[in-house]
């Protein structure tokens, strides 16, 4: 986010515990103008990281275990 370096950013996500508790928050004043001030594209960003673990994938844990490598290209 323009203007909060990450010596900042993980000060304040220690203390709001995440993105959506720094919007919230009406408590850090020159923070908070940069924070709004890209709102958008914080909430975009964060969109654009997260884990999707609501997607089957059609696998077992069985399926995923390593083997003894027999029968596979290397």
């Amino acid at each position: 986010m323009k203007g909060i370096g990450p010596v900042t950013a993980v000060k304040l996500l220690r203390e709001f515990k995440s993105l959506q508790g720094i919007l919230e928050s009406r408590s850090i004043q020159k923070v908070a103008r940069q924070v709004m001030r890209d709102r958008e594209m914080a909430l975009v960003s964060q969109a654009l990281v997260q884990f999707k673990t609501d997607v089957s994938i059609g696998l077992s844990w069985a399926d995923l275990r390593a083997g003894d490598g027999v029968g596979r290209d290397e």
